[in-house]
């Protein structure tokens, strides 16, 4: 199991990545759907059908599910970059080596976030059974739906108050403000 959890960290730094471009590229919603809709969706559908048609499923069986989802919502993002790309008629120049080393330091930095957020799972796994860990890391991921409406509200919001900001419209960034705060309480 944890083999697999080890196997799962650098999809998900690099669907984090993903999710960060599509923000950049001002697409909020597109950025919200793999990561924060299609993920939790895939793995209670993965562990609705196992539990139907499979009679046992350990931890290891549900650490594979979750990798599987990760994978196929990577796919998604990049699909979704790929379509945000649109056509150009500019050729594209490459600098590798100065975008690698950019992207190096922000690639460690997602992946040891998913490491401290995994960390419950891998010290449940550790000192309790494997069977144990794979049902509170269900649970766990169950749970993340519950706060879905605050995940959208800060996916939408850094940008929309940046580009209010950067066009000066004081107004229409406190009535943003006001609205978040209260959508926030609501949530």
């Amino acid at each position: 199991t944890l083999i697999v959890i080890v196997a799962i960290l650098p999809f998900s730094s690099l669907l984090l990545l993903a999710v960060s471009i599509l923000r950049g590229f001002k697409r909020p919603i597109e950025a919200s759907l793999p990561r924060l809709i299609f993920r939790p969706i895939i793995i209670v559908l993965a562990i609705a059908l196992s539990v139907l048609f499979l009679e046992n499923i350990n931890a290891r069986f549900a650490m594979f599910m979750d990798l599987g989802a990760t994978i196929v919502c990577l796919a998604v993002a990049l699909f979704l970059i790929r379509s945000s790309l649109g056509k150009t008629k500019v050729k594209p120049t490459y600098d590798s080596f100065s975008w690698f080393s950019a992207s190096l330091p922000l690639f460690a930095i997602a992946s040891f976030q998913l490491i401290i957020k995994h960390t419950d799972i891998l010290i449940i796994g550790i000192f309790l059974d494997i069977e144990s860990a794979g049902s509170y890391s269900a649970a766990s991921k169950i749970a993340t739906l519950a706060a879905f409406g605050l995940m959208a509200i800060n996916g939408v919001l850094p940008a929309l108050i940046a580009n209010h900001h950067a066009t000066k419209a004081k107004h229409k960034l406190q009535q943003l403000v006001s609205l978040a705060t209260l959508c926030s309480f609501i949530f």
